[in-house]
């Protein structure tokens, strides 16, 4: 993606009588070419939690941000990963993921592009098995 583009994808819930935990993760990188650290571009993921499948009906339940979602490549090439691990809100039907490239408006597509690599939602019924997952996603 280039300069401040976005994509999404939504993903459709199942009801679960438990609580449930939901990953959102990726791996990132940034394509600059010859351009000083803080003037990187900035990819970074966020989400939704959705009270319905149905797009024209649908109310955000919660923004899904923060955490190491937004964790920055320190240079042009390096693939880290990012992710958050959140509580699915009840009611939640859906949950959308957002990879955005984050890159100034100002910047060029030439010298601005950010690349996501396995992005994906996970559900997994505890906390410490999300984190597990995380710990060896690649």
């Amino acid at each position: 993606m280039s300069q401040d583009a976005f994509i999404y994808q939504d993903v459709e819930v199942a009801e679960s009588p438990a609580p449930m935990f939901a990953v959102l993760i990726a791996f990132s990188t940034i394509e600059q070419p010859n351009v000083e650290p803080n003037q990187l571009g900035h990819p970074y993921l966020y989400g939704y939690f959705m009270d319905s499948t149905n797009l024209r009906s649908a109310k955000i339940i919660s923004n899904l941000s923060g955490q190491e979602m937004g964790l920055l490549p320190k240079a042009s090439g390096e693939w880290i990963r990012q992710y958050g691990i959140f509580k699915v809100a009840e009611g939640t039907k859906s949950i959308r993921i957002f990879m955005r490239s984050g890159c100034p408006k100002t910047s060029s597509s030439a010298t601005c592009s950010s690349h996501f690599r396995r992005p994906g939602i996970f559900l997994f019924n505890t906390e410490e098995e999300a984190k597990a997952f995380v710990s060896a996603y690649q």
